[in-house]
């Protein structure tokens, strides 16, 4: 997905910090969305 070229692995990094962040975001609401149950499993 990502290319590896020198210059450009801090750019790729902080693509993926910024990914990891909204799919954590996204994986928490719908936590929330499907209700206590599945936080009582976790």
């Amino acid at each position: 997905m990502f290319m590896n070229t020198g210059k450009n692995s801090l750019d790729q990094i902080i693509l993926i910090f910024i990914y990891l962040e909204l799919s954590n975001e996204i994986y928490l609401k719908s936590l929330k969305k499907k209700g206590k149950q599945t936080i009582l499993v976790h």
